[in-house]
């Protein structure tokens, strides 16, 4: 009888990799609901018709506009003070990357905002994607060629600069950072802080947050 509910059901295994991504383009997921903005983790109340078509625009255009939304919020939205943007809502190597990346792109920007009351003016990047250790350290300890190889932290300095402490270490220049806010272990940010010292970076270069992961995290 198994098989009566299993009719027509497709298997991931049966469908090439190709044609898989190439459904979720053509049918991308959209949120049941849009909700209003408010304290908490939960939504508000959902938005009215115009509204909620406004969102679902912006939704599904949200890959072709990454980089006129990350210019917005760093320049309208938050001009001043320190900004922090999730940066893997699609590819995080689109984001911070090479020199074709939306970092290098918006480098004018970035160096441009306006420091807060207490002089900081910083966009914080978030690449909440993958394991944490090779997103900022990279797969490479030295001579990484590709963004993947490098590592996040080796990709801001490749754009940004920076300066260097009287220990040897490198300091990502002031107005970038990087924020790796979920699935952080103990284990995991001793392996990270290791690796990064390895590569000649300073610690502060990267800040964490412990997300749901570590937080469920039964030992």
């Amino acid at each position: 009888t198994h098989r009566v509910f299993s009719r027509n059901a497709s298997s991931s295994r049966a469908i090439p990799v190709k044609k898989s991504i190439q459904m979720v383009v053509d049918n991308p997921v959209i949120p049941i609901a849009f909700t209003r903005n408010q304290k908490g983790m939960q939504g508000g109340a959902p938005l009215d018709e115009r509204e909620s078509a406004q969102a679902v625009k912006m939704w599904l255009e949200g890959k072709e506009t990454e980089i006129e939304t990350f210019r917005r919020l760093i320049t309208k939205t938050y001009p001043k003070g320190i900004v922090s943007i999730v940066s893997d809502t699609w590819d995080s190597w689109n984001v911070v990357g090479d020199n074709t990346s939306l970092a290098a792109q918006l480098k004018e920007e970035i160096l441009n905002r306006q420091p807060n009351a207490i002089g900081l003016a910083k966009t914080v990047f978030r690449p909440d994607s993958g394991d944490p250790v090779d997103i900022l350290c990279g797969t490479k300890a030295t001579g990484g060629i590709t963004p993947e190889e490098k590592g996040a932290v080796e990709c801001l300095w490749d754009i940004f600069g920076g300066t260097v402490t009287p220990d040897g270490y490198k300091v990502l220049d002031q107005h970038v950072g990087l924020i790796y806010g979920d699935s952080i272990t103990l284990e995991r940010a001793e392996q990270i802080l290791q690796r990064l010292k390895d590569k000649g970076f300073a610690s502060c270069n990267v800040v964490f947050g412990i997300g749901s992961f570590t937080y469920q995290k039964l030992s």
